[in-house]
């Protein structure tokens, strides 16, 4: 349903997690994007064990490869003030997306109620492999890292 005030998004990806056989002890099912972001933010910050690391956009390590997932906000705050979303505590407006494919200077992200569908798009990177795009306020890359 079009202009619907329920945001699917992040149930949408939480079923791609499901139906992958995770459970939630790995993956942290929510309506909220944020959800995952901090708790794979803090996974990161104190060196646990955890499904993703979360980096911040310049870090070297931050270039997405297939099986990451891009994030952003849609608060409306400007692309560097964005960048302060990486250390928030609490529940924020956020969208993710998962990498699907990799290319030199691209990668093809997935994403669930863009555009009331589940959408796939093509995303610039730097020559060092980082988000270059700034459509979006992209904050964090979450990178694969295992259990």
């Amino acid at each position: 349903m079009q202009n619907d005030h329920y945001f699917w998004s992040a149930v949408g990806i939480s079923a791609i997690f499901a139906r992958a056989g995770f459970k939630s002890p790995d993956f942290p099912f929510s309506q909220s994007h944020s959800t995952w972001i901090r708790r794979f933010v803090k996974a990161r910050k104190q060196n646990l064990p955890a499904l993703y690391h979360a980096y911040r956009l310049n870090e070297a390590q931050a270039a997405p490869d297939v099986g990451d997932m891009v994030g952003y906000t849609y608060a409306s705050v400007s692309f560097d003030e964005a960048q302060s979303y990486f250390d928030k505590t609490g529940s924020y407006p956020s969208h993710t997306d998962i990498v699907v494919a990799k290319r030199p200077n691209e990668i093809d992200v997935i994403g669930a109620n863009v555009l009331d569908s589940v959408t796939r798009k093509t995303l610039p990177l730097t020559s060092a492999g980082l988000m270059k795009d700034k459509t979006h306020k992209w904050f964090v890359v979450l990178k694969r890292h295992g259990l």
